[in-house]
């Protein structure tokens, strides 16, 4: 009967003898390196990989989100959050206008750059009048006012303006005859002895200084003065009180300017 074991074949090795090769191949040194290399690049494998798939996951989760800021999504939600509520302040306080609002603006603007008639009325300088220029109508007002100022009633204030239009022409004269007269501010000479001024004050019979009598105020209020002094000035005509005062060698002369005088306090108002 023929034997049933099994001979060696030296071509093709048992698997007890393979068996042993790989133990005796993984337990030397260069087995032990590659196997060890082996199972690391199996690790850094799986570890790319989870990393690439939470990487997918967070950013599918910002871009539904609609947050495209990069960094951790706690900081990215509280900024957001702050953000959110300063727009809503801005919101609140500030409300939009409407057309209707813009042009009713607008129309308060243009209504408010416009002066108001009366007040323009009033603020408007009294302009020339009786056949004055601006110098003489500036004069003109000035003797009003000082009247007024002094308590004298329109007819006073008409006394003075027919007497300084008779005797200066309603200018603040200096004279030939009165050199320092000349230092002064003046807007004309004229010489007659030494009267000198919008009144045609004489220094040398005690109407003032050379400088007094020069000035249009005090020159104003010393005529008004004097013609307090009148007794019944008021019951006068106009130019028999001026004459009253200025004691001139042609006494009718003053009433040629009575309707330039009361056009100018009509003027003047």
């Amino acid at each position: 009967m023929p034997s049933t074991r099994r001979h060696k074949n030296p071509g093709n090795p048992s698997s007890s003898t393979r068996d042993a090769d790989v133990r005796s191949h993984r337990f030397s040194p260069s087995g032990l390196w590659r196997s060890t290399l082996t199972r690391y690049r199996a690790t850094v494998v799986r570890g790319a990989a989870a990393t690439a798939a939470v990487a997918v996951l967070t950013i599918g989760m910002w871009t539904t989100q609609g947050n495209w800021n990069v960094g951790p999504p706690a900081t990215h939600a509280a900024t957001e959050d702050r953000s959110t509520d300063n727009h809503a302040d801005r919101s609140d306080a500030r409300e939009p206008t409407t057309d209707d609002e813009s042009a009713a603006d607008a129309d308060e603007l243009e209504e408010s750059d416009e002066p108001d008639a009366s007040e323009a009325e009033k603020t408007e300088p009294p302009q020339p009048v009786g056949g004055l220029d601006e110098v003489q109508m500036a004069n003109a007002v000035t003797v009003v006012e000082i009247g007024r100022d002094l308590g004298f009633s329109d007819r006073g204030q008409a006394v003075a303006l027919v007497t300084a239009m008779q005797e200066s022409q309603m200018r603040n004269v200096a004279s030939n005859a009165v050199p320092e007269s000349f230092d002064y501010p003046h807007e004309g000479v004229l010489t007659d002895h030494d009267s000198v001024g919008l009144f045609q004050q004489r220094p040398s019979m005690g109407w003032g200084t050379v400088e007094q009598c020069m000035d249009v105020h005090y020159a104003t209020t010393t005529f008004y003065k004097s013609l307090d002094k009148i007794d019944g000035w008021e019951n006068m005509a106009l130019t028999e009180a001026a004459q009253a005062v200025q004691v001139s060698a042609f006494p009718d002369r003053y009433a040629q300017w009575e309707d330039m005088a009361w056009a100018v306090i009509a003027e003047v108002g």
